[in-house]
């Protein structure tokens, strides 16, 4: 892989008011988590390549 477009993710339901505290464990799974597994994953080999983006 020489590009990584890291597009996953969005808001939870709700207004933030709304909003209960045991949603968001999930959502930092999918919009934070998700990305550095991605990212740890990835990034080796494009280091070892000498090029690669993300």
């Amino acid at each position: 892989i020489d590009i990584l477009v890291a597009n996953a993710g969005g808001p939870t339901p709700g207004t933030f008011a709304s909003t209960g505290l045991n949603l968001y464990p999930a959502a930092l799974q999918l919009n934070l988590l998700a990305h550095v597994r991605m990212c740890k994953a990835l990034i080796p080999a494009m280091q070892e390549r000498g090029w690669g983006r993300v």
